[in-house]
C-alpha cells in the first residue's frame, strides 16, 4: 500500500495539445461527447470514464499530467456519460450501471484497430469499467491492458459512506421532482441546488480541504446535471454490484486508489477490491475525500504513470527522469 504527501506540488504541465471533439452514438441511439488528444496511432490509449453528476472536464489535471510525462507515447480519451455534460440522455430506463458499461464498449469501438487501451474510472465511471469487464472478459489482456478504479466499491453501497448521502436530505428532495420528469423536470433546481452545496462541502472533499475554487466548480457541475439523470441514477448506484468482475481484471496490471478520508465510498471498498483483484497496487492518499483527482492530482497522476508504465513495459524511472523541467 502506497501513501503520499498531499501538500506534494503538481508538476508544471501544458496545455491538452490537439485536442479534438467527436460525438458518437451508443447502440440504443443516444449521442456521447466525447474529446480526444494526441496522436492517433500513439502505443497505448488512455479512456477516462467520470462519475455521478460530473463529466470529461474533472479529467483535465490528470490528462495534463500524463500527457506531460508520456508526450507522443498515448492517446487519452475522455466523454460525457448519458445523461452528462453535452452527452444525450436515453430513457430513464437505461440509467443502469450495465447501460453505461455498454456505452463503454461503444466508445472502445471507435478507437483505432489493434488499440492497446488503459481504462481510468472515478466512482461511478469505475462502476462502469467494473461493468464493462463483466459483459467483455474476452478482451481483457487483450484491448484492456490495464485498469484504475478510483474512489469507488463494487457492492455494497447500501451499507456504508454513500448510504448516508443516498439516505440524507438530497434524496428527498430531488426525488420530488419525480412528478416534474419531463421538460419541466429541472425547474425544482432551485430547491435543490442548496442541498447540493451542502452535500459537495461534508461529503466531496476532505476535512482540511479548502480551495474554494474546486469546491465551487464541483458544485456547479453538479448543478449542471439535468434532474432526471440525478433521479435516474440515485437507485442505480443503491443497486450496484460488480463484484463477480474484479477476478477477471487480476491478469492485467490494475491500481485501486481511495481518498483516506472519502464518504462516500469508504477506504474498506477499496480494500475489497483490491483483495480480489491479484496482483492490485493499493493506494491511499492521505487527508483526502471523495475528489481526490482534484484534491490531490499528483498522487493520482504518479499512480496512473506507473499504472501505464506497467501495462506498456517501460521503466517509469527512466522516463520521468528525462521529463524536462
Amino acid at each position: 500500500m502506497n501513501g503520499f504527501d498531499k501538500s506534494a506540488e503538481m508538476p508544471n504541465v501544458t496545455t491538452i495539445s490537439r485536442t479534438r471533439r467527436s460525438t458518437i452514438v451508443t447502440d440504443d441511439g443516444v449521442p456521447l461527447a466525447v474529446e480526444t488528444s494526441g496522436p492517433r496511432k500513439a502505443p497505448v490509449v488512455v479512456v477516462f470514464v467520470h462519475g455521478y453528476t460530473m463529466r470529461m472536464e474533472c479529467w483535465d489535471a490528470q490528462k495534463q499530467y500524463l500527457q506531460r510525462v508520456w508526450g507522443s507515447d498515448i492517446q487519452l480519451v475522455s466523454y460525457d456519460q448519458r445523461g452528462h455534460g453535452c452527452s444525450g440522455e436515453g430513457h430513464r430506463d437505461t440509467f443502469r450501471v450495465s447501460q453505461l458499461g455498454d456505452d463503454l464498449e461503444a466508445v472502445l469501438r471507435t478507437l483505432p484497430a489493434q488499440s492497446k487501451v488503459v481504462l481510468v474510472g472515478h466512482s461511478m465511471g469505475a462502476m462502469t469499467i467494473l461493468a464493462w469487464a463483466r459483459r467483455h472478459p474476452d478482451q481483457i489482456g487483450t484491448t484492456v491492458v490495464g485498469t484504475a478504479l478510483l474512489s469507488t466499491a463494487a457492492a455494497k453501497l447500501q451499507r456504508s459512506g454513500i448510504a448516508r448521502l443516498l439516505g440524507g436530505p438530497l434524496v428527498p428532495t430531488v426525488q420530488a421532482a419525480a412528478w416534474c420528469v419531463g421538460p419541466f423536470a429541472d425547474v425544482v433546481r432551485g430547491a435543490v441546488n442548496p442541498v447540493v452545496d451542502t452535500a459537495v462541502k461534508y461529503y466531496a472533499f476532505g476535512k482540511n480541504f479548502s480551495d474554494d475554487a474546486i469546491s465551487k466548480r464541483t458544485a456547479a457541475t453538479i448543478r449542471s446535471t439535468k434532474t432526471r439523470t440525478m433521479l435516474g441514477f440515485l437507485s442505480a448506484l443503491a443497486d450496484h454490484d460488480e463484484t463477480a468482475a474484479l477476478p477477471l481484471l487480476g491478469s492485467i496490471p490494475t491500481v485501486v486508489l481511495c481518498g483516506a478520508d472519502d464518504k462516500v465510498t469508504p477506504f474498506h471498498h477499496s480494500l475489497e477490491i483490491a483483495d480480489h483483484v491479484p496482483g492490485a497496487e493499493l493506494v491511499r492518499v492521505p487527508g483526502c475525500g471523495h475528489m481526490v483527482i482534484d484534491e490531490n492530482p499528483t498522487a493520482v497522476g504518479a499512480a496512473l504513470d506507473r499504472l501505464l508504465s506497467q501495462a506498456h513495459g517501460q521503466d517509469v524511472h527512466d522516463r520521468i527522469h528525462a521529463v524536462p523541467n
